[in-house]
């Protein structure tokens, strides 16, 4: 597909955001972690996407690149469920694996709507803006599993009461929060 439809197919896809908060009938679970990953931390992704659409779970992320994009192409060929929460200056990006768009004003009320919809996030990675959304997230009383060594806020600075675990291990209480 070129650009010009892929744009038509996510037009097409875009809902009403009211009723994608936590539901009892499917887990809304964020992944984060890069925009531009190592090829080992895209691999968790994807693993993580196929685990996590196994489960029924629907996967959501604010970004659809590196990270993002392997963990919901692998979502989708098992047949999962994707929700992408995107600012305008990422429309662009090939949206091939979204069921579901929202594009927000901004990067602060993409990470905003994030915080509502998550119903629990997994952590591959990632820099600043992914140490941000766990600390909102947190606040918010979602939980938050990182998986264990894979580099950035996951090593040094994720706050104590995030566990460092690993793949299986997060994907198991992320789709259990009960036992969390």
């Amino acid at each position: 597909m070129n650009p010009a439809q892929l744009r038509k197919l996510a037009a097409s896809n875009r809902f009403d955001p009211q009723p994608l908060g936590p539901s009892l009938d499917c887990l809304n679970v964020a992944i984060l972690g890069f925009a531009n990953a190592s090829e080992s931390n895209e691999a968790l992704a994807a693993e993580a996407g196929r685990l996590l659409a196994a489960t029924g779970c629907r996967l959501v992320a604010g970004n659809l690149t590196s990270t993002f994009f392997h963990a919901f192409q692998a979502a989708k060929a098992a047949g999962g469920i994707t929700m992408a929460i995107l600012e305008p200056s990422l429309t662009d990006l090939d949206q091939m694996y979204c069921d579901q768009v929202e594009v927000l004003p901004s990067q602060g009320a993409k990470h905003k709507r994030l915080l509502e919809v998550a119903t629990a996030a997994l952590v591959i990675g990632g820099g600043p803006a992914t140490l941000k959304l766990v600390k909102g997230l947190l606040e918010c009383g979602t939980l938050v599993i990182a998986v264990a060594n894979t580099g950035g806020v996951t090593d040094h600075e994720l706050p104590h009461e995030v566990p460092r675990v690993s793949l299986r291990e997060a994907v198991a209480r992320v789709t259990q929060p009960t036992q969390g």
